[in-house]
């Protein structure tokens, strides 16, 4: 989904956190480049939340299943 798809389906809390970025910047006088980290930070958070809550309870359990996994394998190879 492109950036501006995005923005144009965030609720209000979200828009209002998405814009606050461009007003602490002009307050604290940070440089562009730090609202767009900032603001690409916030919708890739925006992004996960939104795939996290369409997932049922058995997904999100198989899921975290699977990580564990993941990481307990890696976990022997280090030893």
């Amino acid at each position: 989904m492109e950036k501006e798809d995005i923005i144009t389906t965030l609720t209000d809390e979200q828009k209002q956190l998405y814009d606050s970025v461009t007003t602490t910047a002009d307050k604290l006088d940070l440089p562009q480049s730090w609202v767009e980290q900032q603001q690409r930070a916030i919708l890739q958070g925006i992004r996960i939340q939104n795939y996290n809550s369409g997932l049922t309870k058995e997904e999100t359990m198989r899921q975290a299943k699977q990580q564990a996994l993941k990481i307990a394998k890696l976990l022997r190879k280090e030893k």
